[in-house]
């Protein structure tokens, strides 16, 4: 996306910067053709130009395609703005979730962020990936289910011996 700004960026304002530099405008219309280089950074300049006209011609290139830099980096700057401020948002949400069966609609998460007699949710926005358990292979109910009540319970598998792979 940013090096498509660039060359829209060049393209808009190559002729002007080529014209500011001194580039005859004849010249610099025949030079326009040449955005797509000039916003890889290449100036349009060959060995048979005179030195005067290959100077001003390497210096408009430049400062099109800085004009297109510029504007790159300006977008991606307001983009970075825009993550962390969703960022700050996600962050400040409370760390509880609702449950409709307690009282108060809400419940403090305990240690390792497992809920309390509580409906586990999603992780909060601003929880790293790398805080996140895998989930236990098998799991074993703790008591009988209760269909409809929208909670159910997961035995502690910590101390159980481990499953023997069958051929």
């Amino acid at each position: 996306m940013l090096v498509s700004l660039i060359g829209s960026r060049v393209g808009a304002t190559l002729t002007g910067e080529l014209t500011s530099a001194g580039v005859p405008a004849a010249a610099a219309e025949g030079l326009g053709g040449a955005k797509d280089a000039v916003a890889m950074g290449v100036a349009p300049v060959t060995a048979d130009m005179p030195e005067q006209l290959r100077a001003a011609v390497a210096e408009g290139s430049r400062a099109a395609f800085m004009n297109g830099v510029h504007t790159s980096v300006l977008v991606a700057g307001a983009l970075c703005v825009v993550g962390a401020l969703v960022a700050v948002a996600g962050c400040a949400a409370p760390r509880w979730r609702t449950a409709p069966e307690h009282g108060s609609g809400q419940c403090l998460l305990g240690p390792d962020d497992l809920p309390l007699g509580c409906v586990a949710g999603a992780p909060a926005v601003c929880e790293l990936r790398h805080q996140e358990q895998a989930p236990a292979a098998l799991v074993r109910a703790a008591g009988v289910a209760q269909p409809g009540r929208g909670a159910a319970r997961v035995g502690d598998l910590a101390g159980q011996p481990g499953v023997v792979q069958q051929p």
